[in-house]
C-alpha cells in the first residue's frame, strides 16, 4: 500500500512498517474475536507471527477498529494486564466459560474508572462511606424479614407493592439507591458506540463494590420486567456485600457458582418483588 497521508504538514507513507511485539500480537489473537475476521486478515496476522513480518500503521489502526482492541496496546513491550476479577464472579456455572468480550471488558472498565474518580474525590474530602454496602452481611433472618430490612434502609414503604408498572418500580428503586450513594447505570451498548450492542447472553448486569460509590450496571437490552429483576437482585448483592457478574435468569433451577449465596440473594429478591 503506497498511498500517502498528509499529517502535520508533512507526508507520511502508509506503507511504513511498525514493530509490534509478537507477544502482544498473540495476546490480541487470544483476547478478541479474532476468528470473526476475514480469512485474508487472519492470514496476514499469521504472517506477522510466523515469518516476522511487521504491520503498517494503517493495518494496526484497522485491526484495532475491527477487534475493538485499544490502539495503544499494539505499542506495548509486553501484553496488557486487564483486571479480570469480576469475570470470575459469574452467577451461573457453565460447561464452557468463554472469555469476556471486548464489549463487556470496556463496559466494566468504563464504570470502574467512573467509580475510582468519585471514590478518590470523596476520600480526599473525608466523605462518609456508603452504609448500604454490606449492611446485611451478617443477617440470618428469613428472606421476607431481610427484604423488609432492605426496604427500611432505602426508605421504601408499602406503596412499593402497589406499583405494578416495572419501569416505574425501577425508577423508584434507582432514586432510593442514589440517595444512599449507590450509582445505578444502564446502557444497551458500549459507551459512545451505539453499534456495539451489549449481549444479554453474556451478561445482564454487574456489581462493582466500593465503600464510597458501589456501582450497579444494568444491560439496557432487557425488557423492563427483567431489568427490574436484575436491579433488585444486584441491590441485594450490594446489601450482602458481594460483587457479581449477573449472567443468569430469574429461575432457581440454575447451577450457581456460589449456591448458598445465590439462593439467599434470590430468595430476598423474590420477597422484594412479591405481591
Amino acid at each position: 500500500m503506497r498511498r500517502e497521508i498528509e499529517k502535520g504538514g508533512r507526508t507520511m507513507m502508509a506503507s511504513m512498517r511498525i514493530h509490534v511485539s509478537p507477544k502482544v500480537i498473540e495476546w490480541v489473537v487470544q483476547n478478541s474475536d479474532f476468528n470473526g475476521l476475514s480469512e485474508e486478515w487472519q492470514l496476514e496476522v499469521a504472517r506477522w507471527l510466523d515469518y516476522g513480518d511487521q504491520p503498517t500503521m494503517i493495518q494496526i489502526k484497522e485491526l484495532s477498529r475491527l477487534l475493538y482492541v485499544p490502539f495503544g496496546y499494539f505499542f506495548l513491550d509486553l501484553p496488557p494486564v486487564e483486571d479480570c476479577a469480576l469475570f470470575e464472579l459469574r452467577t451461573v456455572v457453565r460447561r464452557i466459560n468463554k472469555k469476556p468480550s471486548r464489549n463487556l471488558i470496556e463496559t466494566v472498565q468504563d464504570m470502574a474508572l467512573r467509580q475510582s474518580e468519585v471514590r478518590d474525590k470523596r476520600a480526599e474530602l473525608d466523605y462518609p462511606v456508603c452504609r448500604f454496602v454490606g449492611a446485611g452481611v451478617a443477617n440470618l433472618e428469613s428472606a421476607d424479614d431481610a427484604a423488609l430490612k432492605v426496604f427500611k434502609l432505602l426508605g421504601i414503604d408499602d406503596d412499593w407493592y402497589g406499583v405494578k408498572d416495572c419501569h416505574q418500580r425501577f425508577d423508584i428503586l434507582q432514586e432510593k439507591l442514589a440517595n444512599m450513594d449507590v450509582l445505578v447505570a444502564m446502557r444497551s451498548s458500549v459507551v459512545a458506540n451505539a453499534d456495539r450492542k451489549l449481549d444479554l447472553k453474556e451478561f445482564r448486569g454487574f456489581v462493582l463494590l466500593d465503600e464510597y460509590l458501589p456501582v450497579i450496571f444494568i444491560n439496557g437490552n432487557d425488557s423492563w420486567k427483567k431489568r427490574l429483576f436484575v436491579l433488585v437482585h444486584e441491590t441485594v448483592h450490594v446489601w450482602l456485600g458481594t460483587a457479581e457478574l449477573f449472567d443468569g435468569s430469574d429461575r432457581l433451577d440454575q447451577k450457581f457458582r456460589n449456591p448458598g449465596g445465590e439462593q439467599r440473594a434470590y430468595a430476598i429478591t423474590k420477597a422484594m418483588l412479591a405481591k
